[in-house]
């Protein structure tokens, strides 16, 4: 059977690209060196050559070229019913998030609880690799320690408070695991330990703070939108301003993007939800390979540009507020197959990108 094997389906790949190289007397290779702001990378399987020249080669100016279309949404002539006192939001920030990324996401997922079903995971699922790092994270943290404090988190201490975070995030799922979760969890319960040791030598170099608060919860409200937040972590500094701080597991995400736009809004609606001054936002990105920083504000933007960022963006986050309101359900065209997917049958984006090209 075709595919049946990896060695198979390497074989005919290896001959299909074959064909294409034979097929003119000059081809050029190209791949997307970012999406959603995640940086990309060439596959490996390609020849040393060819994989070399595609990373060196020009920008063909295609991504561009999407991004900058006309029509960016389609507005549908249904009419959907405003946002009545009272009503109930899910999915927190996230529907802030889904308001920018794709209107009529905010209305299906978060007014009308709308839940995409996810794909068969192999292995460990990855909400729960996410819930693990998290769980062991809160534990770390609880007894909200300084930075002086972390630095001194050495030797048997450190293995210590590490064993115990991971055993209290570990306890749930390990209770009524079979044979195969058992072992896989026993993988993870190591991979997870190395990333704390990198987790807290990353955060000893941060500079001077102390953690306020783990897991905290609060309430936004703006009109008639009311959305329940919970933020990891928030650190105070001397000065009485404070940090806030989300985990993300798994793809690496970025705050702002390469020209300086908002690419997550999640801390900064957590930010117009406090009533602490905010000095810094920044999201702690936890794969298998890194701890990696991102963040705007203090240590990451100048003094002078913070305040009027921090402003803009409130103004944009009451924006899509007033649009969640009224009902507005527009259809990002340009967002991608692969994002709209899992509402396809409800929006018809298929069809109504087809329509417009």
């Amino acid at each position: 059977m075709p595919d049946s094997s990896p060695d198979d389906t390497a074989t005919y790949a290896d001959k299909v690209l074959s064909r294409l190289l034979q097929s003119a007397q000059r081809v050029q290779c190209s791949f997307s060196t970012s999406d959603d702001d995640i940086e990309q990378t060439a596959t490996d399987l390609l020849p040393n050559h060819l994989r070399n020249s595609a990373v060196t080669g020009s920008d063909p100016g295609w991504y561009a070229a999407i991004l900058n279309r006309s029509v960016r949404t389609h507005v549908v002539s249904d009419a959907v019913p405003a946002v009545e006192a009272g009503e109930q939001i899910s999915g927190g920030a996230a529907a802030i998030q889904n308001q920018f990324n794709d209107p009529v996401t905010a209305f299906v997922v978060n007014r009308m609880s709308a839940r995409r079903i996810h794909p068969q995971a192999v292995g460990i699922p990855a909400p729960m690799r996410g819930n693990l790092i998290h769980d062991a994270l809160y534990k770390l943290y609880v007894d909200l320690p300084s930075s002086d404090d972390i630095a001194a988190w050495q030797g048997e201490e450190l293995k210590s408070r590490i064993d115990e975070a991971l055993s209290h995030a570990f306890f749930r799922h390990k209770k009524n695991a079979d044979t195969v979760l058992q072992q896989l969890l026993a993988l993870e319960h190591v991979r997870l330990g190395r990333l704390l040791q990198q987790f807290i030598a990353v955060d000893s170099g941060r500079g001077a703070f102390s953690v306020a608060s783990v897991e905290s919860d609060n309430e936004f409200v703006n009109g008639h939108i009311r959305l329940t937040l919970r933020s990891d972590r928030t650190d105070q500094f001397e000065d009485g301003t404070c940090a806030i701080i989300d985990y993300k597991s798994g793809a690496k995400k970025r705050l702002l993007n390469r020209v300086g736009e908002v690419q997550e809004f999640q801390l900064f609606v957590y930010a117009a939800a406090t009533s602490m001054p905010v000095s810094a936002l920044l999201l702690v990105n936890v794969d298998s390979r890194e701890i990696n920083l991102d963040g705007v504000g203090r240590g990451f933007t100048s003094v002078e540009e913070w305040p009027g960022l921090l402003q803009r963006v409130e103004q944009q986050i009451a924006q899509a507020c007033v649009e969640i309101s009224t009902g507005d359900v527009r259809i990002n065209i340009n967002q991608g197959l692969q994002n709209a997917r899992p509402l396809n049958v409800l929006t018809r984006y298929t069809e109504l990108r087809r329509d417009l090209r």
